[in-house]
Formats: C-alpha cells, sequence, structure tokens
C-alpha cells in the first residue's frame, strides 16, 4: 500500500469520531486500478471558475495539454494507496471515519502561480504562496487518521490543483490571482486510466 504526505509516524490520542457521510459503493470493473485519495474539493460553481481561469491562462501561455474536467479538480490532503479491483471496506469506513472527525472551519485560497510537475505526464498545476490553511487541515486530517491506525509519515505537501496533463512543460509563472472558498472534504476512488472519480464520502468542513 502506497502512503505519503503527512505529519506522524505514530497516531495520537484523543480526537473523537462524527458520524459517517459514506456513499453506497459501485461494483468494480474486472481489472480496474483504484487510486485512493482525501481531497479538498472546490464547490461546484468554483469548480467551473477555476476550470474557466485555466484555459485562459492556458490560451495566454501556450501550455496546452489534456484539459482536466471542472468536476474532478482537487486539492489533494492524503493519498491513501493503490488495489487493483477495488479497497476493502474496512479501510474505506475506516477512512470515513476519520475524515468525519476533523474539525477545521472554511478557509479561503489564492492561487497565483502555475507550473509543470516532474513526472511522465508532467502535470501542469495551480499553486499558491498564502497556503497556510491547507497546511493546517493536511494536518489536522493527518491527526484524525493516525487515530483511526492509518500510518502517516513526515512527509510535508505541496498543495497544488491539476489543470491538465501531457502539455508543454513551462516554469513557475505568475498569474492573476484566482481564490475560492475550501469548504468540503471528500474520500475519492480515481479509476486510473478512465479519467473517472467516485467519490465515496463528503464531508463539510466545520470549527
Amino acid at each position: 500500500m502506497l502512503r505519503q504526505c503527512s505529519l506522524f509516524d505514530e497516531p495520537p490520542a484523543g480526537l473523537g469520531m462524527a458520524p459517517l457521510a459514506c456513499l453506497p459503493r459501485l461494483t468494480a470493473a474486472p481489472g480496474r486500478v483504484h487510486s485512493v485519495f482525501i481531497a479538498a474539493l472546490p464547490a461546484p460553481e468554483d469548480a467551473v471558475r477555476l476550470h474557466a481561469h485555466a484555459r485562459r491562462v492556458e490560451e495566454r501561455l501556450g501550455f496546452a495539454g489534456r484539459a482536466i474536467d471542472a468536476d474532478r479538480l482537487h486539492v489533494t490532503l492524503h493519498a491513501l494507496g493503490a488495489w487493483v479491483d477495488e479497497p476493502p471496506d474496512a479501510e474505506v469506513d475506516r477512512w470515513c471515519r476519520a475524515a468525519a472527525a476533523v474539525r477545521h472551519a472554511p478557509f479561503d485560497i489564492v492561487f497565483d502561480r502555475v507550473a509543470t510537475f516532474g513526472g511522465r505526464d508532467h502535470p501542469c498545476v495551480f499553486t499558491g504562496t498564502e497556503d497556510a490553511g491547507l497546511h493546517a487541515l493536511h494536518q489536522a486530517l493527518g491527526i484524525a487518521l493516525a487515530n483511526t491506525g492509518e500510518r502517516i509519515s513526515r512527509q510535508r505537501i505541496a498543495p497544488h490543483m491539476t489543470l491538465s496533463w501531457r502539455g508543454r512543460r513551462i516554469a513557475d509563472t505568475p498569474i492573476e490571482p484566482v481564490r475560492w472558498r475550501v469548504g468540503q472534504l471528500a474520500l475519492i476512488d480515481s479509476h486510473l486510466g478512465e479519467h473517472a472519480h467516485e467519490v465515496l464520502g463528503r464531508w463539510n468542513l466545520r470549527a
């Protein structure tokens, strides 16, 4: 199982659990590879606005890649593993308990830069210089995951939103800032190679 992106090696104690908001699982196609993660999701209207902003930036800078649909835009906070077929229900239930336990007020974030990350498909991403809220949310989620038995490393995340794949590589570049409200966590099963996200649960942020 793949593990990354958090702050703790051993589970700290003392965080209570809230009711679940898991969704029914869909029947998996044979041989499908599942990559599971917890992410911050923009509201639908923000997702449409972020998608349109990305297309304008792409046109201006000429990095045109294979654009990600607005309804799949997200900021990954914790990657939880990859499976052939589908992840065990017991693991999904545990991750749902962790996400439901997070206490963090909604907050705004500004993306003001675009860059190409490394990797075979060299994704193009939005990033921001004012990302303290995302780091704090990542930490709170890491504590909740550790309290359910997840093994957490000390790796620090680089918060970003992937916009497109396999376009022209570009250097880190300032752009016209775009602001959006971080108000929801989601447990997502990404069906690799199918360009599809199955949302297993959603939780509104609350203090």
